[in-house]
């Protein structure tokens, strides 16, 4: 699976921001961002026919349910992080999928650059609860671990339950609206470009105010023996700090027939601050467990 945007980050590590934003062009940039979306649907088409069959459906068969469990390492400038993100996702139909994450995260600082005596060196805890609704027209969603998480439209939301005195959240609610449609590449294999726009609200300190947009092409590769490649290179343009940033993810996957799947993957991560901008490195190894009857 493509990694979501919300697992690759390091926001949950607090920076100190002091550049301020141009919240007037919100909803500007909002409205782009959705005509740019439903074009993209709009010219988005099924993959299949309800009479055509798919001969990688008996090397990935395709159930409702999903649950993962992600492990993923962050080597950060200040500070390394380990995040174990248990998610449920739930396929009501092709078209229809839902996702909800907890993440846990154990966080220690290499610098202490915080003027607040409660902060730690290094802190443990829940982190910030995400859900994710994904609505395609073509018809191509499944609890399938492979399946993008940008693919259709896309509404995501991430609730400020993680302690961020402690480095384990954000002080806001983070919402993010995009939308990715399937381009067909060479055989089994496709594109997946996407574009999203995020913005915060509720924002406890000008800290934590998020205000971008992200624009990828994922592609991936399924092989008959149940293999999959992913690479995902990522712009993102940060409205808050007036600069670009570019990501890359990379993802290697196995999967299995009782359902059970093995994914590594790789992510450097552009991280621009008030004061410069480094790259940060993140590791993650996701297992993963699909059932139930396939989506119809």
């Amino acid at each position: 699976m493509l990694l979501p945007r919300s697992e690759r980050n390091t926001s949950l590590i607090p920076i100190d921001d002091t550049h301020g934003s141009v919240r007037s062009l919100a909803w500007g940039r909002l409205t782009l961002t959705i005509a740019a979306i439903l074009l993209g649907t709009a010219l988005s088409a099924p993959v299949l026919t309800e009479e055509e069959v798919d001969p990688l459906d008996a090397v990935f068969p395709d159930g409702r349910h999903l649950l993962t469990l992600n492990y993923s390492r962050i080597d950060a400038f200040d500070a390394d992080s380990d995040l174990w993100i248990p998610s449920y996702s739930f396929a009501y139909n092709r078209r229809f999928r839902f996702t909800a994450q907890v993440p846990y995260l154990k966080v220690s600082r290499k610098v202490s650059d915080s003027l607040d005596a409660g902060d730690a060196d290094s802190a443990s805890g829940f982190g910030d609860v995400s859900v994710l609704i994904q609505y395609d027209p073509g018809a191509n969603l499944s609890a399938n671990a492979f399946v993008p998480t940008t693919l259709g439209l896309t509404l995501g939301l991430q609730l400020p339950t993680g302690d961020f005195r402690e480095g384990l959240g954000q002080d806001a609610w983070v919402a993010t609206l995009g939308g990715g449609w399937l381009v067909d590449f060479f055989k089994d294999s496709w594109l997946v470009p996407a574009v999203s726009y995020t913005q915060s609200f509720d924002e406890g300190s000008k800290e934590f105010e998020v205000q971008r947009a992200d624009f990828e092409v994922g592609a991936f590769w399924l092989f008959r023996s149940a293999v999959w490649l992913g690479i995902e290179p990522n712009a993102g343009y940060d409205f808050v700090l007036d600069d670009w940033r570019l990501d890359l993810a990379a993802v290697l996957g196995k999967a299995w027939h009782n359902g059970m799947a093995l994914e590594l993957s790789w992510a450097r991560l552009d991280r621009i601050d008030a004061f410069a901008q480094r790259d940060d490195q993140q590791l993650f190894l996701t297992l993963s467990y699909q059932f139930g009857r396939p989506p119809r």
